[in-house]
Parts: structure tokens; C-alpha cells; sequence
């Protein structure tokens, strides 16, 4: 719509609710007013508050781990997060792990269940050093594909780039 029908619209819409009031006519006409010019922008600028970016950063590091899986052709390396309360508290917490860090923890378990029910064709499972060395080097191996994939995709990469901004402004955010 163009301005002069926009004033045409405001100033019948003035009289009209002046009618109402018991006001004459006659006298809105003096009194009317043109609107006034419509503020093309504001700019607020204000620091989001740190639980703003909690929410944020767990939706971005949601959206890396997806985008990860999708492009991953291993399952061992898959990603995924979930809430957990802590034994003794009723406070969740996140933690996102790999499949092979699930299934050493799995493993652990039935081991130690297996042992202490006294199983005589359980094996012993393999030593806590021995463990930490497969889960570390897992570690570098998953690193080392999340670096290529990301390298070879750019929306995993930019979803990388904007996960680390964040931190970054939740780190600066809250250092104080």
C-alpha cells in the first residue's frame, strides 16, 4: 500500500474512534496528525545470558554429532549424548560418548558381575590399563575422522566453527 492510503486508513480510523468517544469531527480534522516516519532498523545489543547459551551449545554440539553420524561409515565411532543423573544427586548431567566408550563400559560390567557371581566359564575381561590404551587410541582415531570429514564437508565444518564461537562467548561470558 502506498502512504498516502496508509494516512487516508489512520486519520478515517482516528475520526472513527473520536466518534466514539463523543469528540466532533470538525474538531479530529485539526487535530489529526500524520503518523510518524517508521524507524527503518533498531539495534539492541546485549550479551545473551549464560543460560541462553547453555541451551544453545547443547543444541549446536546436538547438531555436530548428528551431522557427524550421518557422515561417519564406522557405527564404533558414532556420537551420541544423553542426561544421566549422578549417583547422589538429583541433578542430570550430559555426557555424549562414543559407541566403543558404551560398549568398554558394558563390558566392564559384565565382567565384574560375571566375577563376583562366581561364573566358572567366565574370562576375565581385559586389565583397566589395557582399556584406557583402546579407548585413548579410539580417541585419536576419532579425532582424526571428525578432522577429515569436516575438511571434506562444509556444513560440518561450519557447524564445527559455530559450536566453537560459542564456547568461546560462554567462556568469555562467564570468566568474570
Amino acid at each position: 500500500m502506498n502512504k498516502s492510503f496508509n494516512n487516508l486508513i489512520f486519520r478515517n480510523l482516528a475520526i472513527f474512534c473520536l466518534l466514539l468517544t463523543g469528540i466532533s469531527p470538525s474538531i479530529a480534522q485539526e487535530t489529526t496528525q500524520e503518523p510518524p516516519e517508521a524507524i527503518e532498523e533498531i539495534t539492541i545489543t546485549q550479551q545473551r545470558p549464560p543460560s541462553l547459551l547453555r541451551r544453545e551449545i547443547i543444541q549446536a554440539t546436538e547438531n555436530v554429532y548428528d551431522l557427524f553420524n550421518s557422515l561417519n561409515d564406522d557405527d564404533e565411532f558414532n556420537v551420541y549424548c544423553y542426561e544421566e543423573y549422578i549417583l547422589g544427586s538429583r541433578i542430570k548431567e550430559r555426557f555424549c560418548h562414543a559407541n566403543y566408550i558404551e560398549n568398554a563400559l558394558s563390558n566392564v560390567a559384565t565382567d565384574y558381575v560375571n566375577g563376583q557371581q562366581g561364573d566358572p566359564e567366565s574370562v576375565p575381561g581385559a586389565t583397566p590399563h589395557l582399556i584406557q590404551a583402546e579407548i585413548r587410541l579410539k580417541n585419536r582415531i576419532l579425532g582424526e575422522k571428525m578432522l577429515e570429514l569436516s575438511n571434506n564437508n562444509r556444513q560440518l565444518n561450519d557447524a564445527l566453527l559455530h559450536l566453537k564461537d560459542l564456547r568461546d562467548e560462554y567462556s568469555e561470558l562467564t570468566a568474570d
